[in-house]
């Protein structure tokens, strides 16, 4: 398929890609089982497996196949970095990735022509979250913080853990508009 100017929305049908001329968004879902398991880092089985557990219940079905979002995609990043590198059960890691949206929104964006762009926040702070496990409960809290604050809120008598918001929406974001940059090239 040849460039087209303007905007572009991004859809899939059972997997096939196709460009057309509506504004495209983070909540668009465009992105298949596989695209979602290359961008964020998850491995195929425990995506199937939280999916069939009910651990995580974003995604839309489009012909029988669940189709992911750039949204989805940051809160599976999350989910499975959690799970994988401090071994975080997988619902506790999806409640944390919750938290993460408001600030995707902020500091990723999307101009007129699908191009990501990075909005500075006005404060110029990059941004985390910190969470962390109560004692003697199956529960966590979580607690966005920035940069100049991150010392204060880690100077607890407990482990936790320390979520880079802005880098985990950044990456994961510009990993999928590559990747979608890469199919649209191919056409």
């Amino acid at each position: 398929m040849g460039q087209r100017t303007g905007n572009v929305i991004l859809t899939a049908t059972a997997g096939s890609y196709e460009l057309t001329g509506s504004p495209a968004t983070f909540i668009t879902p465009f992105f298949i089982h596989g695209d979602a398991c290359a961008i964020t880092g998850v491995d195929s089985m425990d995506l199937n497996n939280w999916i069939q557990r009910k651990v995580i219940d974003f995604g839309t079905t489009i012909v029988g196949r669940r189709v992911y979002s750039i949204v989805d995609l940051v809160k599976l990043r999350v989910i499975g970095d959690l799970a994988r590198t401090v071994t975080m059960k997988p619902t506790f890691a999806a409640a944390i990735a919750e938290s993460v949206l408001p600030r995707a929104m902020e500091v990723a964006a999307l101009d007129g022509r699908g191009k990501l762009i990075h909005r500075h926040p006005p404060d110029g702070e990059t941004n985390y979250l910190v969470a962390w496990c109560e004692a003697e409960t199956d529960n966590f809290k979580v607690k966005p913080t920035t940069a100049s604050k991150l010392h204060k809120v880690v100077a607890v008598p407990h482990p936790v853990i320390i979520v880079p918001l802005d880098e985990v929406a950044l990456d994961t974001t510009s990993k999928a508009l590559k990747l979608l940059h890469a199919r649209a090239q191919a056409n």
